[in-house]
């Protein structure tokens, strides 16, 4: 058996089941790819190819809780990013609304977003702790939710992420 071959037969639904446990498609896609990087270096182990679909499912498996292991996975997952807009959703307001933004949430969402820094850069360069970040990035990321609701129309989903279309009057 190839790689190719479990790639083809398989790769719909080990994808599914990596996006049901993280519920993040920019992390499912990479612990996907990481999947099928070991699949493929380890086909060699595979003895019996009835059990190729058990097989990658445990590979699988192992790079799910690897990722959730991984900090920095474990931060991006457990805070819910209005960023993680589908790709029909133009952002069109986002940099008015962030402006707006009161500085204690502007700063932190500017630092972690747009300079790229984690949160605890940002806790210990503002002298603040961990879970301080976290909330005001929770409050920042509340208000800019409601902004996009109020202003442009959108919805929100059951996942608390935007949806649908901009109805903005200011941005046409």
């Amino acid at each position: 058996m190839k790689t190719e071959d479990i790639l083809l037969q398989y790769h719909k639904e080990l994808y599914n089941f990596i996006l049901k446990k993280v519920e993040s498609e920019f992390f499912a896609e990479e612990i996907f790819q990481n999947s099928f990087v070991k699949i493929h270096q380890n086909l060699v182990n595979l003895n019996d190819e009835s059990k190729a679909r058990a097989w990658s499912y445990a590979i699988v498996r192992n790079e799910i809780v690897n990722a959730l292991k991984n900090k920095k996975y474990y931060d991006e997952l457990t805070d819910e990013s209005i960023f993680e807009i589908s790709d029909q959703i133009d952002v069109c307001c986002l940099p008015k609304f962030i402006l707006k933004l009161p500085d204690i949430y502007k700063d932190i969402i500017i630092k972690i977003y747009v300079d790229g820094k984690s949160q605890k850069e940002v806790a210990k360069e503002n002298g603040i702790s961990l879970p301080n970040v976290k909330v005001r990035l929770k409050r920042a990321k509340n208000i800019l939710t409601s902004n996009f609701v109020e202003c442009c129309r959108y919805e929100i989903d059951s996942k608390g992420r935007l949806r649908g279309e901009s109805k903005c009057e200011i941005c046409g």
